[in-house]
């Protein structure tokens, strides 16, 4: 809508919310404090919607933060921010400045995970081999891999909450060709990308409400609610 606008088109634009922005919209406690549902982070390549709160002239995010990981046994760990510090190549540097900042998993654990690299090498090396990890699920490859599979403590505490939390489902439920699709474009692609930053307050206040005003104001309309 934003885009035809632009170009000079009539628009209206629909929306089922009394308020556009669906899920993100939140709401506010009585004593003010902003509420939304669900966890809303932003990642360095997130540019589509860095680029439209520069167009907008908006300031909605928190500076990058370092981030932690939970899991049933308390912190896994403690992720710095990676953008922050000297570049190595890809993986390098995610697992080099990371592994000082796990709190349960022993180095063993850690280690398990090593067959996975070549996994990540290869589902995607032809159309034939992606085709082969999507048949298998995610467990079959994490866990029962040909080559040993992660242990036990590094999947239940580390691999399966961090897909439960990126994908919304457990393991057993995922392809494993999608699962290492968002393993690698979160974690791995490059050094930084699992830095993140927080909205200010509600996406709602702090995105949409501006948006909206801007739209309004090229001769856009806004209907909530149909």
């Amino acid at each position: 809508a934003w885009q035809l606008l632009k170009h000079g088109f009539d628009v209206t634009l629909l929306d089922a919310s009394p308020n556009p922005g669906g899920l993100s919209a939140g709401w506010r406690t009585a004593n003010g404090r902003a509420v939304e549902a669900g966890c809303k982070g932003f990642w360095r390549h997130y540019k589509n919607i860095d680029a439209l709160c520069d167009e907008l002239d908006l300031r909605p995010f928190t500076p990058y933060t370092s981030s932690a990981f939970y899991s049933p046994a308390g912190k896994e760990v403690q992720a710095p921010i990676l953008g922050d510090l000297p570049r190595l190549p890809t993986p390098f540097g995610t697992l080099l400045y990371t592994s000082p900042y796990f709190t349960n998993l022993s180095i063993e654990d850690r280690l398990s995970a090593l067959p996975l690299a070549l996994d990540l090498l290869q589902y995607d090396a032809s159309d034939a081999s992606y085709a082969r990890y999507d048949t298998m699920s995610a467990r079959e490859v994490f866990v029962d891999g040909d080559r040993g599979g992660a242990s036990p403590a590094l999947y239940e505490r580390f691999l399966a909450p961090i897909l439960c939390a990126l994908m919304f489902a457990p393991p057993e439920e995922l392809s494993a060709a999608a699962a290492m699709d968002v393993l690698y474009g979160y974690v791995l692609a490059h050094q930084d990308d699992f830095d993140v930053r927080w909205c200010k307050g509600t996406i709602a206040e702090e995105i949409f409400q501006p948006w909206v005003a801007r739209i309004e104001a090229a001769g856009g309309r806004v209907l909530g609610g149909r």
